[in-house]
């Protein structure tokens, strides 16, 4: 029973280690915010940019066009949110769930899949509604972020149970979960879901892809992570308008917490959508491609 554990070991001693530290640790200040921020940003950058690899492995000879519409499907979810940041927030909470439950579970069943997300996403309105109303608010109108809120703590408990119940191993699914709660009840909603983000949901999907494709794509990872992180810091310093130099110091960091969060958060969901239906299709692509040579 311990075996199926093993491959989810530095995630649960990230969890523990947290919990641990959060009587000494001040999880809630400007600085841990934007450093936590900055955590996701970069743990969810590489496994992103190894779509291009994806493409080029399991799409030869339509990666230009193919890239071209993942680009513009990207730019059309920041235009979106702009226009309208709570519908577009449901939605990316929405595909989030079903992407989580695709990568971390491709095997299991849909509603296994579903119901895995949906608890990830639901926890926290449980274990910390405040830290997440306060986000939320950041991303959106304050009374959308209610109204998410409010609907995440009604579905959490159904959503935790189903999990359980759909999965192909309750105690390893019970352990997560557990070591999840637990972290977002002593350090906080944003320290566990960068746990979860950076040493589960992140760390596995290039596992698996790199298993399946025999290709690591370091260079690849590398340049595409980069240039996109120095994008997001530009427009997140241009949005800031440089403050620290006019502003004080607490000011400043209060402003680049929710600017830097606000940015890293709307970046991840354009890139989600792409993300989650070339990895869909992806899956699928891969699963037809081995079944017909085996």
């Amino acid at each position: 029973m311990l075996a199926a554990h093993k491959p989810f070991s530095l995630y649960l001693g990230a969890c523990l280690l947290g919990s641990l530290l959060a009587g000494v640790v001040d999880y809630q200040n400007a600085i841990a915010s934007i450093s936590l921020a900055l955590l996701i940003l970069l743990a969810g950058l590489p496994h992103g940019a190894y779509d291009l690899v994806i493409l080029r492995n399991l799409f030869a000879g339509r990666v230009l066009r193919l890239s071209g519409l993942y680009a513009l499907t990207a730019l059309l979810v920041i235009v979106l949110w702009q226009a309208a940041p709570g519908l577009l927030l449901a939605g990316f909470l929405l595909y989030s769930a079903i992407h989580f439950g695709d990568s971390d579970w491709p095997a299991s069943k849909l509603l296994h899949q579903v119901s895995w997300g949906a608890a990830l996403l639901a926890t926290p309105a449980l274990t910390d509604a405040a830290t997440l109303l306060y986000w939320f608010s950041v991303l959106t109108h304050v009374s959308a972020a209610q109204m998410l809120v409010t609907g995440l703590s009604v579905i959490a408990l159904p959503v935790i149970g189903l999990a359980v119940f759909m999965a192909p191993n309750r105690q390893l699914l019970i352990t997560l979960l557990a070591a999840y709660t637990v972290l977002s009840l002593t350090a906080g909603a944003l320290v566990a879901f960068t746990v979860y983000f950076a040493l589960l949901h992140s760390r596995n999907h290039l596992a698996v892809w790199r298993g399946r494709l025999a290709h690591p794509g370091n260079v690849e990872i590398a340049l595409l992570t980069g240039a996109v992180l120095l994008a997001v810091l530009w427009v997140t310093a241009e949005a800031l308008g440089f403050g620290f130099s006019t502003t004080p110091l607490a000011q400043g960091l209060m402003q680049t917490q929710d600017t830097l969060v606000k940015h890293t958060f709307v970046t991840l969901a354009a890139l989600t959508v792409p993300h989650m239906v070339l990895v869909s299709y992806g899956n699928r692509r891969f699963n037809r491609q081995h079944t017909a040579t085996t």
